[in-house]
């Protein structure tokens, strides 16, 4: 809907270059009071689109995804139905080449609702049906010896489109999920790494405390430890990156799963040894806190 509404908010333009072409073509065929009504509905509803879409972006989180979707909808068909009108109104005023240009561009105009409406097939069939109604039926109607023909290529190009908008819509469902995919791999990546840098720290005023050739060796042998974890998560950032480019070669490995805890329990005995000694610095003080509360209840 987001997509759907800032695409909307440039339409105005262009529906104004479509009737300066329009114009020109069928400029002096057509009466100017037809050209001037149809011209003004057809910019009118375009300049509605474009801001019921500025009032919609702000609010989109807040608003019902289906009756947004049914806004949305309404207001395509309107605008697909405006476009097409053009045909209804000028083609019979027109020489045959005229005609076919109106119609080669109208047909031009269904297929570019695809991308207009690239987030849902349902607006892109409503933008697109009517405006190959408008284009399909005055054109019948001159040419009634070509009524099969041109009603039977004109359903298959309309299921074409909606075709290639249900690919469309597929692809770009897809995109959002591997983009939110990856926004929580990286948030989950920041939040490991911080362990790592906190048991180093720890491990580091250690060291500051109490600096014997004991807590030296030991406190080398975790650093080593933690050191690994970082380097790992930075080595499977650029396995993913891979994975996503499609070049990753797969490899089956053993290892030893008590040696992935050991070093894991290695890396927090420290973080658990503070948070023990703290819990006991508390103890007294809950004590007394408990006895108080017997004493004045």
């Amino acid at each position: 809907m987001t997509l759907h509404a800032r695409v909307l908010l440039h339409m105005p333009l262009v529906q104004l270059f479509f009737i300066v072409g329009v114009g020109w073509i069928v400029y002096p065929s057509v009466p100017l009071s037809t050209f001037v009504l149809w011209s003004t509905l057809a910019l009118g509803v375009e300049l509605l689109r474009a801001t019921f879409a500025r009032w919609v972006l702000p609010r989109v989180d807040t608003l019902a995804p289906k009756r947004l979707h049914a806004a949305f909808m309404t207001l395509d068909g309107l605008a697909g139905a405006s476009t097409g009108l053009s045909a209804v109104l000028f083609l019979h005023h027109l020489s045959f080449v005229s005609q076919a240009l109106i119609e080669i561009i109208l047909f031009s105009i269904a297929a570019a609702g695809v991308s207009v409406a690239v987030s849902s097939k349902y607006m892109t069939a409503a933008y697109s049906l009517l405006v190959l109604l408008g284009a399909t039926i005055p054109w019948i109607s001159l040419h009634p010896d070509k009524y099969w023909a041109v009603m039977g290529l004109t359903l298959v190009y309309w299921l074409f489109l909606i075709r290639v908008a249900t690919e469309s819509e597929r692809l770009l469902h897809r995109s959002v999920l591997i983009r939110q995919e990856r926004d929580r791999i990286i948030a989950t990546v920041s939040h490991d790494l911080r362990q790592p840098l906190h048991a180093l720290s720890l491990h580091g005023a250690i060291l500051v405390s109490h600096p014997s050739e004991q807590t030296l060796r030991e406190t080398r042998r975790n650093i080593d430890h933690v050191v690994q974890d970082p380097e790992k998560m930075l080595t499977d950032l650029l396995d993913l990156s891979k994975i996503s480019a499609g070049n990753f070669p797969t490899q089956a490995q053993f290892f030893s799963l008590d040696t992935a805890i050991a070093h894991i329990c290695t890396e927090f005995d420290s973080i658990a040894s503070e948070t023990r000694s703290q819990a006991t610095s508390f103890v007294p003080e809950a004590t007394t806190s408990a006895a108080n509360a017997r004493q004045y209840p």
